[in-house]
């Protein structure tokens, strides 16, 4: 893939999960791109994928998973195991969906609560559990993602944790991601149709 047409889609991208820019509502197009021409670990990205939609894949799956500066990782291995993880997990969503739903589960029978106090801050003042839960990777984004959906609870903690910078973020991420969420959702319900 030639390095303007990845720039094309990866840009938009990163601007969509690191600023209030949103893909959704301008269509990936943007006023201008950064020079990455002298960029070498651009360029091998670039390079090493065959078409766009395996480039949108990629950079949404590591904007999803990883920091915002995924593609100057090194380790180009790192954004390809990111990428086979999310198809894995987004191939079969409801699968993952349900799998999480049944740890989410057992997490509020064991520690004897219910959905809402699941997604709010403990008795004792720690992170809420759901918070606990998807940042030790017990449970995945996706189903964060749509279980926000349902109970509209992620914009009630960022403004709650937006001194934690750690929080925040992960909070940021999860709302940025929640339309492609969606997405994917909507698309495998219609093939199953």
């Amino acid at each position: 893939m030639e390095l303007i047409d990845f720039q094309k889609i990866y840009h938009p991208l990163w601007l969509h999960f690191t600023s209030d820019y949103n893909v959704f509502k301008y269509g990936y197009k943007v006023k201008s791109y950064p020079s990455l021409s002298n960029d070498t670990l651009i360029k091998l990205v670039a390079r090493s994928i065959d078409n766009p939609t395996k480039a949108l894949k990629i950079c949404i799956s590591n904007f999803a998973y990883r920091n915002s500066d995924w593609i100057y990782d090194n380790d180009y291995s790192t954004t390809i195991n990111v990428y086979t993880n999310w198809l894995r997990k987004t191939k079969s969503l409801k699968e993952t969906i349900k799998n999480d739903y049944e740890i989410f589960e057992t997490a509020k029978r064991e520690g004897k609560s219910d959905t809402k106090r699941m997604l709010c801050k403990t008795e004792r003042g720690n992170l809420p559990p759901i918070i606990q839960l998807v940042m030790s990777n017990y449970i995945s984004r996706e189903f964060v993602c749509l279980l926000d959906d349902c109970n509209n609870f992620i914009d009630d903690l960022s403004n709650e944790y937006g001194n934690d910078p750690l929080v925040r973020l992960e909070l940021f991420k999860l709302k940025k991601y929640q339309p492609f969420v969606k997405t994917i959702l909507n698309e495998q319900e219609k093939k199953s149709n």
